[in-house]
């Protein structure tokens, strides 16, 4: 298991491979993605940034670095 910052929320929908990690750097919160964002897994990563959003947070930071794919739906979820 990798280091989970303390504060930090990991959310998993394991049964498609797409991992959610939210964590505090300052007032920037961070979303780090991880796995692949499809038309299986977008509507938990849909939810998860609008969760995010909802917390009002001074910035938000999508990291995707470590995203093997992501379909067209996924990015219209970046979008709106």
């Amino acid at each position: 298991r990798r280091y989970q910052p303390a504060g930090s929320q990991d959310t998993v929908n394991s049964s498609h491979g797409l991992r959610l990690l939210e964590s505090y750097d300052g007032a920037v919160l961070v979303l780090s993605a991880s796995g692949v964002i499809d038309l299986a897994t977008t509507p938990h990563f849909a939810h998860r940034v609008n969760e995010v959003l909802k917390q009002r947070p001074a910035a938000l930071i999508i990291d995707l670095s470590h995203v093997e794919f992501m379909s067209a739906v996924g990015i219209d979820v970046l979008v709106q």
